[in-house]
């Protein structure tokens, strides 16, 4: 997600290593953390919702959690959201 960042988020680059976790030096941490990474813990049916004009999660990312919790058997819909 941060790598597709707009060049306008860009300058929360930062702040964001801060509070996140910095993609360049700590992939593993984020990963530990990242749903993409815990399919197989989900239980509950799981709702993506993507937003038309959404510049930090991009169609891929939702539609690669989407398949990934299809491919092993999970409950789930994917909301395309309109402004």
């Amino acid at each position: 997600m941060i790598r597709s960042d707009p060049p306008y988020y860009r300058v929360l680059r930062s702040l964001n290593d801060q509070r996140i976790g910095n993609v360049d030096t700590e992939e593993e941490f984020l990963n530990s953390r990242s749903p993409i990474f815990q399919v197989d813990r989900i239980k509950a049916p799981f709702l993506i919702g993507q937003g038309a004009n959404d510049v930090r999660v991009t169609p891929a990312e939702s539609e690669r959690m989407f398949t990934a919790l299809k491919a092993q058997g999970k409950v789930c819909r994917v909301s395309a959201l309109q402004r």
